[in-house]
């Protein structure tokens, strides 16, 4: 019976508390986490002008850095070749640092030549090209225009800066000048074009072939020689272009198999003439 008492009163105490609540806001029974409502708005208040030296840690644009900052997941971290590259022992050689440099040149001519499709979308395909390998080194000739368009010794060369339509390129010179496969993106709806020269440009390989094979259905003319990394896989390729009539080539490795593929396009197409050259190095010697 007794206890069957405390606990009545226990529950009228615990109810009457619960109603009471919010008639004791402010006072000491009320919550430190309590909302007052009769406390003026501290962002309406002016702030106290500080010190230049000092900054004020609780406006959220200072972040504390912490030892614990390694196990933030939001930090960027270095890419999973850097930190293997950093593992590595270092090679400090010469020929490692001349391969490093290599390396990166070639990066940064890679991103030199990338398709930029506003060019194309201002000057159209022929101008944008022109503008494109003239400026690099190379030389273009358009229909009905005798003279080739290439930069003077100043560097400045004459080409329109808006699209024409009677601008149409037929001959492309790029002896010499490295041309990797993405630059290739700049050469595109080029359908006029019959004479292409790629003499001396290392970059040119199998790969390469493979895609001018297919940009270029009526070339005529197409100049391969001194590509040191062209192959008879390469030239397999050059069976779709039914136009082509002189395809100059170097046999670099004096294979026989090279010799083969030649004379297998000449019976695949035959307007077509392959022009063999000899290496660079066995011309000199002899």
């Amino acid at each position: 019976m007794l206890s069957r008492r405390l606990w009545s009163m226990q529950l009228t105490l615990l109810w009457s508390g619960t109603n009471n609540a919010a008639n004791f806001k402010g006072s000491r029974f009320s919550s430190r986490y309590t909302v007052q409502e009769d406390q003026s708005d501290s962002e309406d208040e002016p702030r106290r002008q500080l010190k230049k030296w000092r900054r004020e840690w609780d406006n959220g644009q200072v972040k504390l850095a912490t030892k614990f900052k390694v196990f933030d997941r939001g930090l960027k971290r270095p890419s999973l070749s850097w930190r293997l590259w950093l593992n590595e022992p270092w090679d400090l050689r010469i020929k490692t640092i001349k391969k490093w440099a290599d390396e990166k040149t070639r990066e940064v001519a890679i991103h030199d030549q990338r398709f930029i499709p506003e060019r194309h979308k201002i000057l159209g395909s022929n101008l944008a090209c022109a503008h494109f390998l003239v400026c690099r080194g190379a030389k273009v000739k358009f229909v009905g225009r005798p003279e080739w368009v290439e930069k003077d010794k100043d560097g400045n060369y004459d080409l329109p800066s808006k699209y024409i339509l009677n601008y149409v390129i037929e001959a492309i010179d790029l002896n010499g000048i490295n041309l990797y496969y993405e630059g290739l993106e700049n050469m595109m709806h080029l359908n006029e074009l019959k004479w292409l020269s790629f003499k001396g440009c290392k970059p040119i390989d199998d790969w390469c072939l493979d895609k001018i094979s297919i940009q270029y259905p009526n070339l005529e003319y197409l100049d391969i020689s001194n590509c040191v990394n062209v192959s008879e896989r390469g030239l397999e390729a050059l069976y779709r272009m039914t136009s082509l009539r002189t395809l100059v080539v170097t046999n670099n490795l004096n294979s026989v198999a090279f010799e083969l593929t030649c004379m297998m396009l000449e019976d695949v197409l035959p307007n077509l003439k392959c022009d063999i050259k000899l290496p660079e190095e066995q011309v000199a010697k002899t």
